[in-house]
């Protein structure tokens, strides 16, 4: 696929995830990063998993009232970056990210793990941890209240929806003669050029 050819970014991304994903050997094929601005003016990135590709929307999951979750709420400017050193291809995203309804988030809860969802609701994420042994007791306490029940997805935990606005795939050459196309997007339409490696 010659990725200027195409009239829609969203198409190569899904093209370039399927290719990675069936062919990786990694345990986290949809892993990235996700960057945002922090409270105090710094940039802050963590890697996350991106749980689906909804037109025109890249989702993410977590908890609400973690770092990731208040800085969003802030500034929902965020960025994303995709690098699968197997295929030599690396993806940039910037776009505007908000909040899943209640139904979808409630949906990405519920196709977690029981240990997962466990730990989001025993969990304060990001917050001093002062002692192991008072966590233990949490995921306990947790577990027990849980036990041969569902577990009630936490107010705190919820899905973020990426609009992206900016793509820029990068095609890595030995000889330095990188491949990079970018798609800006214009009200509904995409702007596509080359860029210099």
């Amino acid at each position: 696929m010659i990725v200027s050819d195409s009239p829609n970014p969203f198409y190569v991304f899904s093209s370039w995830l399927h290719e990675h994903i069936t062919s990786t050997a990694l345990n986290h094929p949809s892993a990235c990063v996700l960057s945002t601005i922090g409270l105090d003016g710094f940039p802050n990135a963590r890697n996350v998993a991106l749980k689906e590709l909804q037109h025109p929307y890249l989702i993410t999951t977590g908890p609400l009232s973690s770092r990731k979750g208040q800085e969003i709420d802030q500034n929902p400017k965020v960025a994303l970056t995709f690098w699968w050193d197997e295929s030599g291809r690396q993806i940039r995203i910037q776009g505007v990210a908000s909040l899943l309804d209640d139904q979808s988030s409630d949906f990405y809860f519920s196709n977690r793990n029981k240990n997962s969802q466990i730990i989001s609701v025993a969990s304060k994420q990001g917050e001093i941890l002062t002692t192991t042994s008072l966590f233990q007791d949490s995921i306990e306490k947790t577990k027990q209240e849980f036990n041969n029940k569902e577990v009630v997805r936490p107010l705190n935990w919820g899905g973020f929806k990426i609009e992206p606005l900016r793509f820029e795939f990068l095609e890595f050459k030995e000889s330095r003669e990188h491949i990079r196309t970018l798609f800006t997007k214009n009200n509904r339409n995409w702007n596509v050029c080359m860029l210099q490696p």
